[in-house]
């Protein structure tokens, strides 16, 4: 399946990228970059250098959107460190971005490729919005848009009522679902559901290189979590997406209507998810409601473990 990843690196995005580079069901056509964990430069950075880690030098990488449509820029640094791969060192990838900007990238591929390429977007959904709003066609001609965001009954991880990446630009996720594309959703009351744990962290380090890197990234999220949740969830969020391109049957999903505030100062980016169609309005998205969550780490450990034999 073609696919396209649309992040903001972030310790759980670069799970999610090695996931996808080693899944022989996905051919990742490239990257995008958007400012969200950390600023953009450095998420496009993080991505080439897990791609460079992968000995994937040539998927590429597109920077994209540096900040929000409407709202001032936020970041996750207290969650990811100041580079977004806390945990490990930082090496400069050897090979730059591409020339093109990621929404027009984002654009000419959908364009001549109608109806096959799939988007995992994990990140704040600017780029996205960007080339849905510059090519009003690019909505239907995409496969299947796979977005981790919002919450449905979970409440929010950065304000009490919304999800991070709803919250950094909730003008763009209210324009994408309102876009009529073909989209699927990983809230956070899913991926809250798949808690990690120490043990299983450690048991990436006996994947080769790249499970060490895992590891070694995975480690302080785990931590930061942890604490944060009182011990009781150590969510692995974005690699959802690309989990359910590979194996939907992981999952259960219920059609919903989903719309995202952004009005009010108190709900900002709270996504609105009419579980029992309360409004009669007419579903627009798939939402993710359970997963196998054994299933799903024994999907990204047997996955990880195998880049090293590549």
């Amino acid at each position: 399946m073609n696919v396209i990843i649309d992040t903001d690196p972030g310790n759980d995005d670069a799970i999610a990228i090695l996931l996808a580079i080693a899944s022989p069901e996905i051919d990742l056509l490239g990257i995008t970059a958007v400012a969200g964990n950390v600023p953009v430069a450095i998420t496009s950075r993080n991505a080439r250098m897990i791609c460079e880690m992968a000995s994937r030098e040539y998927i590429p990488v597109y920077n994209g959107e540096d900040k929000p449509l409407k709202n001032p820029q936020v970041t996750g640094e207290d969650a990811h460190g100041r580079s977004g791969l806390e945990g490990v060192e930082i090496v400069e990838p050897k090979f730059p971005p591409e020339s093109k900007h990621a929404v027009d990238w984002i654009i000419e591929s959908v364009l001549s490729n109608e109806g096959e390429i799939s988007i995992c977007a994990m990140g704040p959904l600017t780029n996205i919005a960007r080339a849905f709003e510059r090519e009003p066609r690019l909505p239907e001609m995409v496969r299947e848009l796979v977005i981790m965001g919002g919450s449905k009954f979970q409440g929010g991880n950065i304000t009490p009522m919304a999800e991070f990446n709803f919250y950094v630009d909730p003008h763009a996720a209210n324009l994408v679902f309102k876009s009529g594309a073909n989209i699927t959703l990983a809230p956070l009351d899913v991926t809250f559901q798949a808690r990690m744990e120490e043990e299983w962290i450690h048991r990436l380090a006996d994947a080769g290189d790249i499970g060490k890197f895992a590891r070694d990234i995975l480690m302080p999220s785990y931590r930061f979590n942890s604490e944060r949740y009182e011990g009781e969830y150590a969510p692995l969020h974005d690699p959802f997406t690309v989990a359910y391109i590979i194996d939907p049957s992981l999952f259960k999903k219920r059609p919903v209507r989903v719309s995202i505030e952004t009005e009010s100062p108190l709900c900002m980016g709270a996504s609105s998810i009419d579980w029992w169609n309360v409004t009669g309005d007419k579903p627009n998205c798939n939402v993710l409601s359970e997963v196998d969550s054994n299933g799903y780490f024994e999907l990204i450990y047997q996955r990880v473990k195998s880049l090293d034999n590549k």
